[in-house]
């Protein structure tokens, strides 16, 4: 007797999202003992100071004032790159543990189509953090035009 395929899904979101702690018994997980929220956030730019209020900047000079906010755009983008790279070994290393849950949980050909779902769900999970990066270091780049354009106002 199969599984339905909304019950694989099921196990692969609650193993995903790691509702359950313990061995693995029907209904139950195998939990990753890490947390994704401790690779740190990758909107980087959020948790920098307001570029407006950058002002130590301004003692360098109009020039080295924006060489300093070109300077942390850079640091910025790599910080960016580091946290998701983090994030996506979390990913990888999750797909692993969703396996073995659906060898603890399930038989025959529903460890199949739930190992199937495990990758499905990695590989989506990846594409969206990849595609977050761009997102995030676009907004670097945002707080570099602004402390840039303080650095030089109009007038």
């Amino acid at each position: 007797m199969t599984r339905p395929r909304a019950s694989i899904l099921a196990v692969i979101a609650c193993a995903a999202a790691g509702f359950f702690a313990g061995s693995a018994r029907a209904g139950e997980v195998i939990q990753n003992p890490h947390d994704i929220d401790s690779c740190g956030t990758p909107n980087i730019a959020s948790e920098m100071t307001d570029p407006n209020n950058t002002v130590s900047f301004s003692l360098a000079g109009p020039q080295d004032c924006v060489k300093l906010c070109k300077q942390a755009e850079k640091e910025c983008k790599s910080f960016v790159k580091r946290v998701s790279t983090c994030r996506q070994d979390y990913i990888k290393d999750q797909e692993s543990y969703d396996k073995s849950t659906c060898d603890a949980v399930f038989n025959g050909s529903d460890v199949r189509d739930c190992k199937r779902t495990a990758s499905d769900t990695e590989k989506n999970s990846l594409d969206n953090e990849k595609a977050q990066v761009k997102v995030y270091q676009a907004a670097c780049e945002a707080w570099e035009n602004v402390c840039a354009n303080r650095c030089n106002p109009p007038g």
